[in-house]
């Protein structure tokens, strides 16, 4: 026999069941909210800090200062977020304004050599290089400014 107790029972628990499957449905038959996957997937999409690297990617470094010599706009987005590994002959080793040490290595046209930017602990690899030797240098950005290309975050290899 059904009671008013259980009447009241059944209809709490239809209302708890009606509330945690929530409303899906506009009434065009559009779904007027969207899951909460859907929402925090679109939040953690936007706020993505870089896009991974892709492949290394081997280049002189008469091959770079040409790419950027012909476009820089086309070469700076072919060669953003992957890794280089630069061969090239050392021109000069100098330091940039916070010490860090700065291979610069010959492209045939002393103004478009590239440069390469190394951590501050790499001085005692590159303080016996002299001009004219050959290096191999990891680097993971590329930028060009002021008719050449400069590449920063590079380890010698």
């Amino acid at each position: 026999m059904i009671t008013s107790k259980h009447t009241l029972i059944l209809s709490v628990a239809l209302a708890g069941l009606a509330l945690l499957g929530g409303c899906r449905s506009h009434p065009s038959g559009e779904d007027s909210v969207q899951p909460p996957s859907r929402q925090v997937a679109v939040v953690a999409g936007h706020h993505a800090a870089k896009p991974p690297m892709q492949a290394k990617e081997a280049i002189s470094a008469g091959d770079l200062a040409g790419a950027f010599a012909a476009d820089p706009d086309v070469a700076a987005k072919h060669f953003a977020h992957r890794q280089l590994e630069i061969t090239g002959d050392v021109r000069s080793v100098d330091a940039d304004g916070p010490g860090v040490p700065v291979l610069t290595l010959a492209s045939g046209g002393s103004a478009t050599d590239p440069r390469m930017v190394l951590g501050a602990d790499a001085w005692s690899g590159v303080s016996t290089l002299k001009a004219g030797t050959a290096v191999r240098v990891l680097c993971s950005s590329v930028t060009f400014a002021s008719g050449r290309a400069t590449a920063g975050a590079c380890t010698l290899l």
